[in-house]
């Protein structure tokens, strides 16, 4: 079991909703992420929304992959010290197996979903 302030159904659950309610995402490590999204040419704000919009439906708690203390919380501003959660499953959607990484911010009325990292599997 890894130790979180959510669990992985109610952190998967919440960045749902984030993503719902703004309707877009934001980048916690721009420069990385930005990178992994052309790397799966995703170019464009609606591909990559549909891409997240995607991970999320396919994503389980079994497939919790970390990070585990102290590599929990994220160190990239404005974002310093946000909880993270790492998945890794196997897409249908991409065909492939894939690794996202995020972190939900702001309170439950509000929340926001930050993402960390988002690309092909390497485990």
């Amino acid at each position: 079991m890894i130790p979180s302030g959510l669990g992985s159904a109610d952190a998967i659950c919440a960045a749902r909703k984030a993503l719902d309610e703004y309707g877009r995402f934001w980048l916690g490590n721009p420069g990385k992420v930005e990178g992994e999204l052309v790397a799966l040419d995703l170019f464009d704000e609606s591909e990559r929304f549909m891409a997240m919009d995607i991970a999320l439906t396919e994503i389980t708690p079994t497939d919790r992959l970390g990070p585990n203390p102290p590599n929990d919380f994220s160190t990239h501003l404005p974002f310093v010290q946000q909880r993270l959660y790492a998945f890794c499953w196997n897409s249908r959607h991409f065909a492939r197996q894939m690794y996202i990484k995020f972190a939900v911010v702001g309170d439950t009325r509000v929340p926001r979903l930050v993402v960390y990292s988002f690309h092909e599997s390497r485990y």
